[in-house]
């Protein structure tokens, strides 16, 4: 077994609240599932980001100030679908930006570029594959001004330490112009939450159910 795999099994189920980092959920099969989730009337989250960075994106250009090229750094990028309405705005503003996507699922990030490389065949990528932690720890990038995304309400994934730990090691990252977008969920009736997540194709799209937000 692996072992960062084994202690954190170890580690979650043998606390008071049992968990497993829902990352463990993200292979080639868990993020397919994933992918058709999301394209559910039930899951509210990704049409919701969608709209805005869709309606935003020339605004969230302009509050950047950027004033040369810059970095585009996305944690949890997923398959892009929404990053990529922000970047197409960008794109069109004539902005020259590298974008540097980074996910755990190998195969979500591949699908990515696809997606990118078909949609702005000009845009300068560099993908990473690994999680958000090792990432930041390696991630070397051109001196330059970056914008980090962390989208999706992936936040509510983590526990608050782990928020705070995350957040921190972004923050001893970052130059003192460099700017973070987060993607929050807000308060609402539980019953939304639930049908986003337990929804009417759950017997036939996944096995397992992932944390709520």
């Amino acid at each position: 077994m692996d072992s960062e795999f084994g202690d954190a099994i170890a580690s979650g189920l043998g606390g008071k609240v049992k968990w497993i980092s829902s990352k463990f959920l993200y292979d080639e099969r868990g993020s397919k599932l994933f992918q058709d989730i999301m394209g559910l009337p039930e899951y509210y989250p990704t049409p919701c980001e969608l709209q805005i960075l869709s309606t935003h994106g020339p605004t969230i250009l302009s509050l950047l100030n950027f004033k040369r090229n810059f970095n585009v750094v996305e944690l949890g990028c997923g398959d892009g679908l929404k990053t990529l309405q922000l970047l197409k705005a960008f794109d069109k503003a004539q902005a020259e930006f590298i974008f540097v996507p980074v996910d755990i699922s190998k195969d979500a990030v591949e699908t990515l570029e696809k997606r990118m490389r078909s949609t702005l065949p000009l845009l300068r990528i560099q993908p990473l594959v690994g999680d958000y932690f090792s990432v930041l720890e390696d991630l070397r990038l051109k001196d330059a001004q970056s914008l980090y995304l962390f989208l999706g309400g992936n936040i509510g994934n983590f526990t608050w330490e782990e928020s705070m730990d995350f957040l921190g090691r972004i923050w001893k990252r970052m130059a003192p112009r460099d700017k973070i977008l987060i993607g929050f969920d807000l308060r609402k009736d539980p019953e939304i939450i639930s049908s986003a997540y337990n929804d009417s194709q759950v017997g036939n799209l996944r096995p397992l159910s992932t944390s709520l937000y």
